[in-house]
């Protein structure tokens, strides 16, 4: 009996004395890695926000037998000559391993680094925010932390309410789990908040506003080419605005977007929805969208170095002194370099979808952009004589792009807006149908799309340096050249704003038809420009100033003295297809009339006004082949 009991007994004891050297040594572990663990996290700091310097730095640690306890400074400066950066504080009780209690508690009976509890220390610079966490700390974390780097931890974001000044904060706090594992940087988490309310004073903007249902999801590992891959997404199921200026209250549902980034042994891809099931105003259903964004065949070795000259360039870019001229020579040609790579490789980019739906239909849009460079070729031989057009028509291989428009689904939307907008139900809906209408009829008189049932619908295709529009060829090149220049611009050194008026000047006119080429007369009297129609159908076109007595509307008119005079039926129906562009009717001589009043009292830009008279001018020449 005696012996058994020794037996025991020793075994007891060798048992207790290994779990307290595992115990000693753990909490030495601990100690040495610290300061390898701090440079590499303000390594990574530094690559994420290279213009603002963050710091986290030990400020003690206290290593016991069976547990520590450190403190770490979290320092931000966005200035260097800030000689007072925000700087924030977590303490830490660390249970050394290989059975920490908390580890244990959680259902972690494997052996264990440690088990440490972290929460934010109060200073003068943030104490409002315990105020508002009504004296508890706002943030917390349980960490249990494996011996093969692999970290699981459950953190939380108090509950915070404010009422000041006649406003209010009210958040219900937040909850966040986390796995990282230090090995593979992949992280795998998930934050959880139900409510958000805010409530301002009258004078700022918004007033009021409740956000419901927060969830933000993260699951990547950091892939071979140094670019995270994996899924993100975040999801707000409810969210209301209110302006003190604005009555309608703007209520939004399942608002969110989701994020995959893929790769293989060659190349990174991924794609992007962002998607909202509604969008209500003032009690207005105004339907939902999503849009759906893809890149694909990026050269994954090229992206990596890529990214590495960006950051460097960046940290030169916001360094204290002034950057190497020969450092930044080899970052240019490395920039140039890696870019041709990536060209090289035909990467391609897409609106998979572009869609908006209400109860009376969807409409959507979808673009596949395929780039290319010439073979023999970088980016820096290219022939850039002719400007950005030039390099446009060099790089694009082949573009397919598709538009469906619901017209019932645009008429509701349209005549929503126009209800919004103070109009009556009944006039809503008679001016949004006419508008559609005449869309539709001009979208097919100048070929840009054609009527199919209740959509109109557009195809354009281009692909070795031909291009369709609806099955008709058309001149790419100086399409590809006009994108050129709106996107680097070959004549326009900077973009113009866009001006808008709400009154009419007769040298705005005039300027209009002197760049589109008509020959006029203008009557400052009756404040009237007479076209010349020399070469057209019409007999007589005028544009008329109406100001009564600010002028703010033009009158276009066409008159047709040698057009035998349509049917009723005939002007009936004209004037359903297109009379957003211009109205047929009969004058007291018996002459056919076409008419169109363009209104800019409510805002109209230059261009918006240029469109209709040139549109009302083309309509005017061509109204009797189209009438027949």
């Amino acid at each position: 009996m005696k012996k058994r009991v020794a037996i025991t007994s020793g075994v007891v004891i060798v048992g207790v004395g290994a779990w307290l050297g595992a115990t000693w040594y753990t909490g030495k572990r601990i100690e040495e890695q610290t300061h390898q663990y701090l440079a590499q996290a303000n390594e990574k700091l530094a690559n994420v926000l290279p213009g603002l310097t963050i710091r986290l730095e030990q400020d003690r640690y206290d290593r016991g037998f069976f547990s520590s306890q450190a403190r770490y400074t979290l320092s931000f400066t966005a200035d260097k000559d800030d000689e007072t950066p925000l700087a924030i504080s977590f303490k830490s009780d660390i249970a050394h391993g290989p059975f920490p209690g908390g580890a244990i508690k959680r259902g972690k009976f494997l052996p264990q680094l440690a088990f440490v509890h972290s929460e934010l220390e109060s200073n003068e610079q943030i104490k409002p925010l315990f105020d508002m966490a009504q004296g508890k700390t706002p943030l917390w974390s349980n960490a249990i932390i494996s011996y093969d780097g692999v970290v699981d931890d459950q953190a939380g974001i108090a509950a915070l309410s404010l009422n000041k000044d006649g406003g209010a904060i009210d958040f219900s706090g937040a909850a966040i789990n986390t796995v990282y594992d230090y090995r593979t940087q992949a992280v795998k988490g998930r934050l959880q908040a139900d409510q958000l309310l805010v409530d301002v004073p009258k004078g700022d903007t918004p007033s009021k506003a409740s956000l419901n249902g927060l969830s933000l999801d993260i699951d990547t590992h950091l892939g071979k080419f140094g670019v995270s891959v994996g899924n993100s997404g975040l999801l707000i199921k409810r969210l209301e605005l209110q302006t003190p200026n604005i009555d309608q209250k703007l209520l939004i549902e399942n608002l969110g977007y989701a994020v995959v980034v893929s790769e293989d042994d060659k190349f990174v891809g991924g794609k992007a929805v962002y998607k909202v099931d509604k969008v209500g105003l003032a009690d207005t259903d105004l339907g939902g969208g999503e849009l759906a964004l893809s890149v694909s065949h990026l050269d994954g070795p090229a992206l990596k170095s890529l990214s590495a000259t960006y950051k460097q360039m960046m940290h030169s870019l916001m360094g204290a002194g002034q950057a190497d001229e020969g450092q930044q020579d080899e970052q240019v040609a490395s920039v140039i370099e890696n870019a041709t790579k990536l060209l090289a490789a035909n990467p391609s980019l897409g609106i998979d979808q572009l869609v908006w739906r209400n109860t009376a239909g969807e409409s959507r849009f979808n673009l596949a952009l395929d780039l290319t460079l010439p073979p023999g070729k970088d980016l820096a031989a290219l022939d850039l004589s002719e400007g950005a057009s030039q390099l446009v028509q060099q790089l694009v291989k082949s573009i397919a792009a598709e538009l469906k428009v619901s017209k019932p689904m645009a008429a509701l939307l349209a005549q929503q807006v126009l209800t919004l907008r103070g109009a009556s139900p009944e006039q809503a809906k008679r001016e949004a149908d006419e508008t559609i209408q005449g869309l539709a009829g001009m979208a097919e008189m100048m070929a840009l799309g054609r009527n199919d049932g209740d959509n109109i619908i557009s195809k354009f295709n281009y692909a070795d340096g031909r291009g369709e529009l609806n099955g008709k060829e058309v001149p790419v090149k100086e399409w590809l050249a006009e994108l050129g220049n709106s996107l680097g611009g070959d004549d326009v050194e900077e973009a113009e704003e866009t001006i808008i008026f709400d009154t009419l000047e007769a040298d705005m006119i005039g300027a209009l038809l002197d760049e589109a080429g008509y020959d006029y007369d203008y009557d400052a009297a009756t404040r009237r420009f007479t076209i010349d129609p020399d070469g057209m159908t019409p007999t007589a076109i005028s544009a008329t100033l109406i100001c009564a007595p600010d002028c703010t509307t033009l009158r276009m008119q066409a008159v047709y003295d040698d057009l035998p005079v349509p049917s009723p039926a005939d002007i009936t129906r004209w004037n359903e297809e297109y009379q957003t562009f211009g109205r047929a009717s009969i004058n007291k001589r018996g002459k056919v009339v076409l008419q169109n009043d363009v209104d800019v009292s409510d805002g109209l830009s230059l261009d918006v006004l240029q469109i209709y008279l040139l549109t009302f001018l083309a309509i005017s020449d061509d109204f009797p082949e189209i009438e027949e």
